[in-house]
């Protein structure tokens, strides 16, 4: 089983349900050049080949963010407004799923759900199965 996992900005995503990327992102993202994409997709059938890239198998987590900056930059560019309510649900979900648990909002087997009370999946872990769902986009808290 592989799974997949979309990098965007919060510009990008559903403004009510954070963990879904907008499909006309999606959609622009596979058919731009990295540098203008506005959403980046990595999968674990890639294994060590992250977002496709031939040159960074060995590299740290660190150098890896470096390299994302650089490939990436405007959905780097757009990650760097600041978001306490978001990077607070971040915080709380690595905590919640360390150190095997992985999220997931899409299942590819059917004894799978999509999601469950409203929040993501836990595939990969015993106790919680499932955890809240990311705060509404920025955006969004400003209409309400």
């Amino acid at each position: 089983m592989h799974w997949i996992a979309w990098l965007a900005s919060a510009e990008q995503v559903l403004p009510h349900h954070g963990a879904i990327l907008h499909p006309t992102a999606m959609i622009q993202a596979m058919r731009s050049s990295p540098t203008e994409a506005l959403a980046a997709c990595y999968t674990s059938a890639h294994e060590f080949r992250f977002f496709g890239w031939n040159d960074a198998a060995e590299d740290s987590p660190a150098q890896l963010a470096a390299r994302f900056v650089d490939r990436f930059p405007t959905i780097s560019a757009e990650g760097k407004r600041p978001d306490p309510n978001y990077v607070a649900w971040y915080k709380n979900m690595i905590l919640q799923t360390e150190p095997e648990g992985l999220p997931s909002i899409y299942a590819s087997s059917p004894e799978t759900s999509l999601m469950e009370n409203n929040g993501l999946v836990v595939l990969g872990m015993s106790g919680s199965d499932s955890i809240v769902l990311p705060p509404p986009t920025l955006d969004a808290r400003e209409q309400l």
